[in-house]
């Protein structure tokens, strides 16, 4: 396993390999979101303009399993929606993680998580913030075990999907990094 991060010139392949684990992930239950591969590869190429991490967990020689995708607020072409319901405007926004289902329980969630809260602190951000759906138990565990707090919580649509999403916040400290 290796952890490969891309700001731009993300590679075509990568991006297949990283909609087709979107589409596996957010597709089918409980999200049933509808998503088609073209919806997908626009939705990321939008989050990932500018200065927006991508990281990728890589098994053998080229087979993405889990990525995740982390921005400034400001950044984000819906930060107002989380602003609104309680997300701090000055933080970096872990946007996206998801790992195949075949991949799960080897600890790439969270090695991805580390990854981008270091991203954050080079980046000068003192918060962390993720919108994540209130039926997501294991990724809140993986949240709360990390350290973040709840701040919010409203109903959302997303792609036909109507569901309730939690905001929670981290406080970075540069020094325990």
């Amino acid at each position: 396993m290796r952890v490969e991060s891309y700001r731009a010139d993300i590679p075509e392949p990568v991006i297949d390999q990283v909609a087709d684990i979107y589409i596996e992930c957010f597709t089918g239950p409980p999200r049933f979101e509808e998503w088609s591969v073209e919806k997908v590869k626009a939705h990321l190429r939008k989050l990932l303009t500018g200065e927006a991490d991508l990281y990728v967990v890589v098994e053998g020689d080229s087979d993405v399993v889990s990525f995740g995708i982390g921005l400034a607020m400001a950044d984000y072409f819906n930060a107002e929606e989380l602003i609104e319901h309680g997300a701090n405007p000055e933080s970096y926004y872990f946007a996206e993680l998801a790992t195949r289902e075949r991949a799960r329980g080897k600890g790439y969630g969270a090695t991805l998580q580390k990854r981008r809260e270091l991203a954050a602190i080079e980046r000068g951000h003192a918060c962390l913030t993720v919108r994540v759906r209130s039926d997501n138990e294991i990724t809140i565990k993986l949240l709360n075990r990390a350290g973040f707090q709840q701040v919010g919580k409203y109903e959302a649509a997303i792609q036909g999907s109507h569901t309730e999403r939690i905001l929670l916040e981290k406080k970075l400290d540069p020094e325990v990094n």
